[in-house]
């Protein structure tokens, strides 16, 4: 699972125009990223305390937390438990634009996917690299991930 965690993140380094698929991508990334907790603490060959620790890693892990409430957002439509950010946390296109305050006359804004709920915007590549970084940094102290993460 870990490694079909990365390959999703593989997809998502280099998407030029933005295609509807894209989004779907980034979803797939969110779900899978989310329940790599689940196949850790389902894996009898795992270390019961760490399969008994997973779930608090991502209960204390922002970019987990967010990861969560997308991927659970995304499953059910709506959240009716406790959302651990926000019960509104969704993936939205921003189509590339022309920015008409810049200097240039050909600047244009480059068009990505961000993740928004209520107050909250951020880039949604950058969380899928901090969602990865918390994940790495969980497998390598429990010694699950003895060896550096291969590129994606």
């Amino acid at each position: 699972m870990y490694d079909r965690v990365r390959r999703w993140h593989g997809c998502l380094v280099d998407i030029g125009d933005l295609e509807p698929r894209h989004l779907d991508d980034f979803y797939s990334f969110f779900i899978s990223c989310f329940h790599l907790k689940d196949w850790i603490k389902n894996d009898d060959a795992v270390r019961r305390e760490v399969r008994d620790t997973v779930e608090q890693w991502v209960n204390e892990s922002q970019w987990l937390r967010w990861c969560a409430d997308i991927a659970n957002g995304f499953k059910h439509l709506v959240i009716n438990r406790s959302a651990r950010e926000s019960p509104d946390a969704r993936l939205e296109r921003v189509p590339a634009a022309f920015q008409e305050d810049a200097f240039q006359a050909d600047a244009f804004q480059v068009g990505g996917v961000i993740v928004t709920a209520h107050d909250f915007v951020c880039d949604a590549k950058g969380m899928t690299d901090r969602c990865l970084d918390a994940w790495d940094e969980f497998l390598t102290r429990s010694g699950l991930l003895t060896h550096p993460p291969r590129a994606t």
